[in-house]
């Protein structure tokens, strides 16, 4: 817990932080509004300093009015930056350390991690190492007006636990040094989004703290970042996708993620331990704007682009002789509706289905996913329009639910390949993650 004053206007308040949540309070005679907390906030922080001196910037998700007396607002995450009598609180960083169970999952089986367990273990117990270091080569990316490096390396910590060494995988981000709380906000939120992505689950988390600082001694940072846990649920390891069959894409893969250019939000499952209505109005989703960044650009339907060229001009031909100018508003409205109509999904999903099958094999897709792969493109087409459409009497089989793990694998694929994964041996590594048969 921290405890301090702010002022707010002309008035000095008291502050509490504790568990993710900052209770602003009124002290005797001094009173504060709404106008008075919006005033303190930066583009959703806010800096405080507690009793000890330590320095706080806090990320707003919401403020709560509680009473005449006070306000609580919910934090996303904040920074702690720990007084130092030698030095000024300034947030300087260029070093990100980020930690996570779904690292150790994706790089488990690697043989440079198994490799530097043996030597940090040997290096921690005074041993000299005579081993071969192996080398990872680092990511390089252009992204949030930066240069970013990504590192992937391996550190060891005392542990109180049987197992007297806590071993993990760590993610280290290198950027020019910076007291940008912003791009901190940034890297750490794609990090996150990249844990997601190869464990397939949105609950993915990191683990607490973050350690930020300069240089690429972690033993002499003074800075930690605490993230709000997600209600996390269970990552199963065998599910985890792995470095060596990602790694080609890991630089195009990273920027999309940066760049909010994968559909995220509808792209994993909404429970871990069944599958609702829900996963299959989310996966169209995302597997309509994946088609549109991977496919659509080389592909083009010719004969419904035909029709549909004209049908317009049929259309606009007699517009100034069938309409009125009453009429002529909604004759606009629908005309540029049918401009933007796309290719319907039912083939979208026959082209990428068929690229699928070429990759992962047709026995191993009616085994792995389902027996009647072929009909899924419809299934999946009329499962969709029946939930837009609010088709109650529509019947839901129970082989429809299966026909969105095969098209969130097929997202995969999809999103792989733009990356930059082009080995068909490591892209069905990864797609069959996603299968009833994960190993």
């Amino acid at each position: 817990m921290f405890v301090g004053t702010i002022k707010l206007s002309d008035n000095t308040m008291m502050f509490r932080l504790e568990d993710y949540k900052l209770t602003i309070s009124n002290t005797e005679g001094q009173y504060a509004g709404w106008k008075d907390i919006k005033a303190i906030i930066n583009n959703g922080w806010i800096k405080l300093e507690d009793f000890s001196r330590n320095v706080i910037y806090a990320y707003i998700e919401e403020i709560v009015y509680l009473n005449f007396y006070e306000y609580r607002c919910n934090l996303q995450f904040y920074v702690i930056d720990w007084y130092r009598k030698d030095k000024k609180n300034t947030l300087e960083f260029d070093h990100i350390w980020v930690k996570s169970d779904c690292l150790d999952y994706y790089f488990r089986g690697d043989d440079k991690y198994k490799s530097d367990i043996s030597n940090l273990i040997n290096s921690w117990n005074g041993k000299v190492n005579k081993d071969e270091i192996l080398e990872r080569n680092n990511v390089e990316i252009d992204i949030f007006n930066q240069k970013l490096t990504v590192d992937f390396k391996t550190m060891i910590q005392g542990s109180d636990k049987p197992f007297p060494y806590d071993v993990r995988n760590v993610m280290v981000f290198r950027v020019q040094k910076t007291s940008d709380q912003e791009l901190l906000y940034n890297i750490v939120q794609m990090a996150k989004t990249f844990f997601k992505f190869v464990t397939v689950n949105s609950k993915a988390d990191i683990i607490n703290p973050v350690m930020i600082g300069c240089g690429d001694d972690i033993n002499n940072y003074n800075t930690m970042l605490y993230i709000k846990p997600d209600n996390v649920e269970y990552i199963n390891p065998n599910r985890c996708l792995k470095y060596d069959d990602t790694e080609s894409g890991l630089t195009k893969l990273l920027t999309m993620i940066g760049q909010n250019e994968i559909c995220f939000r509808s792209l994993f499952p909404y429970s871990v331990n069944e599958i609702t209505y829900v996963d299959i109005m989310n996966i169209c989703a995302a597997f309509e704007l994946q088609f549109d960044v991977s496919v659509i650009h080389n592909y083009k339907y010719k004969e419904q682009e035909k029709v549909k060229k004209k049908m317009i001009k049929i259309l606009e031909d007699s517009k100034e002789t069938q309409f009125s100018d009453a009429e002529k508003m909604y004759f606009n409205e629908i005309i540029d509706g049918m401009k933007h109509v796309k290719e319907i999904l039912k083939k979208r999903i026959d082209i990428v289905l068929k690229e699928f099958i070429q990759i992962y094999g047709e026995k191993n897709v009616q085994y792995d996913f389902e027996e009647d792969y072929v009909n899924m493109p419809e299934r999946i087409k009329n499962s969709r329009n029946a939930l837009d459409h609010g088709n109650v009497e529509y019947k839901f089989e129970r082989n429809m639910y299966w026909d969105v793990e095969l098209l969130r694998a097929m997202v995969y694929m999809l999103i792989l390949k733009t990356s930059g994964v082009s080995d068909e041996n490591k892209l069905f590594n990864s797609i069959k993650k996603l299968s009833k048969n994960p190993i």
